[in-house]
């Protein structure tokens, strides 16, 4: 088949999908009519017309949306039976052992070239988090969060007085290295809160890397007495909570890291779902939000239970996110969180590892109308409107 370009049309007829080799037969669900158009055929221009509303400020290339909606992730909700879903997660989702293996052999010289001195400041322990860092990574990206806490800085406002001037070294520092050059690492970004870069590893996968100073406001031990001074502290600082997010980095990964394999599973469905909401729409929420939003479902409406219908948990979730307005999910391993739970804030998602961040606020009052939207549409789908 000859390639298309981005602004060409297929044949008269034919829809965009044409070009991706997926015919009229295959049991593929348009993400963006709102028919569905299951198994049948439509013209490309009507289609790209209903796509070009939701990008006017964002502009996609028209291969680009065919692509986000009719491959790979977009394909599930057309999907007919549970055995089919399984092995969809099992072949387009998960990642496999030795693809692990291999990233994380690249990872280990990310580590060792961070194990450096910045101006005068050394390394005291490092903390991985992230998807990657929590196992609930999806097989083509991942994001992973290195959380750097330094010896010698005493206070949160002494870092914070130096923190843009450690990011600039850090990023200095990585673009510089032997590993960069090793793994085409040709630009590393000092944002305001982190240095990212991004990796293109074996496979296809993309991991987008944020590498995090970061004061150590709860020490290596984890003991709750230090955890509760922390949160007692944050209550009456006047620097916004997120500050301190990276410092609870390392609960949030402990907090996931053991679950279930098949919740975690689960997770990585409604992670590639919100992927491809993300497509049309534009970021609607963190990854992590997703995460949280999922464990929420889990813990009370499936019982928590291993043997779980992925359809029907994945149903369960689309009907939460549906019912927004009424959404309060908190958990606590680490605080008691019934200060925060007098709020009238909705939705409410409570960090489990911060109880002053709450995460549902990492979408718009705007995305959550999209998200709403688009859950009603999936819960019209053929995989999950027979559930």
């Amino acid at each position: 088949m000859s390639k298309m370009h981005c602004d060409q049309k297929p044949p008269r007829g034919q829809h965009a999908c044409y070009e991706l080799g997926i015919t009229s037969q295959s049991k593929h669900l348009c993400g963006l009519c709102a028919d569905g158009a299951e198994r049948t055929t439509h013209h490309f221009r009507a289609h790209i017309k209903k796509s070009e509303r939701y990008h006017r400020k964002r502009p996609v290339c028209r291969l680009q949306i065919a692509m986000a909606h009719f491959s790979g992730d977009a394909s599930f909700l057309g999907l007919t039976s549970e055995r089919e879903l399984n092995a969809h997660i099992d072949r387009e989702l998960q990642m496999t052992e030795s693809d692990r293996v291999r990233y994380n052999r690249v990872l280990d010289g990310l580590y060792r070239t961070l194990q450096t001195e910045y101006n005068n400041l050394t390394v005291n322990r490092m903390v991985k988090g992230g998807s990657y860092g929590r196992g609930t990574a999806l097989k083509d990206r991942s994001d992973l969060d290195v959380v750097l806490f330094f010896n010698g800085i005493p206070s949160m406002r002494d870092f914070l007085a130096q923190q843009s001037r450690i990011i600039g070294h850090v990023a200095t520092t990585l673009e510089r290295s032997q590993w960069a050059r090793d793994n085409g690492v040709c630009q590393v970004r000092a944002q305001q809160n982190a240095a990212t870069l991004s990796l293109k590893l074996s496979g296809g996968h993309q991991m987008d890397v944020d590498i995090v100073p970061a004061f150590d406001n709860l020490g290596p031990l984890n003991e709750k007495r230090k955890r509760e001074e922390v949160y007692r502290a944050m209550r009456g600082d006047p620097e916004p909570p997120y500050k301190y997010s990276a410092s609870f980095i390392g609960l949030q990964v402990d907090f996931v890291r053991d679950r279930p394999a098949r919740l975690k599973n689960l997770i990585r469905l409604v992670k590639s779902w919100k992927k491809e909401q993300d497509v049309q729409y534009g970021k609607l929420g963190s990854s992590w939000l997703w995460e949280l939003i999922t464990i929420h479902v889990w813990e009370n409406k499936l019982g928590r239970r291993t043997d779980f219908n992925m359809g029907l948990a994945f149903k369960r979730v689309m009907e939460t996110v549906t019912n927004h307005s009424s959404l309060k999910a908190w958990w606590n391993m680490y605080y008691d969180g019934s200060e925060r739970l007098s709020t009238s804030e909705r939705p409410l998602v409570l960090d489990p590892a911060n109880p002053w961040h709450n995460v549902a606020s990492s979408c718009s009052a705007t995305g959550w109308g999209h998200i709403q939207r688009a859950a009603r549409e999936a819960l019209q789908s053929s995989l999950l409107k027979s559930l």
